[in-house]
């Protein structure tokens, strides 16, 4: 009879070990992401750095043939 009453009983909301489990388990997760998250941000910085210079040196190509001369460089 116990055991009916409790299947007949409506959950309205989550017991306290669910809520730490679940809270656990995604600190978990969190911790594993947050390193990776850092190197992807580098690596993209990284990859800015190279296309900005690529850039200013085509722009510096474009410049001296636009005005027949020699550009140079810092």
């Amino acid at each position: 009879m116990l055991f009916r009453k409790l299947i007949l009983r409506e959950q309205k909301g989550f017991t306290l070990l669910e809520l730490m489990v679940s809270i656990v388990i995604m600190g978990v997760f969190l911790s594993c992401l947050v390193p990776l998250s850092l190197r992807v941000v580098s690596k993209n910085e990284l990859k800015h750095a190279a296309y900005t210079i690529a850039a200013d040196i085509r722009y510096g190509q474009q410049l001296a043939l636009m005005l027949k001369t020699v550009i140079k460089s810092l």
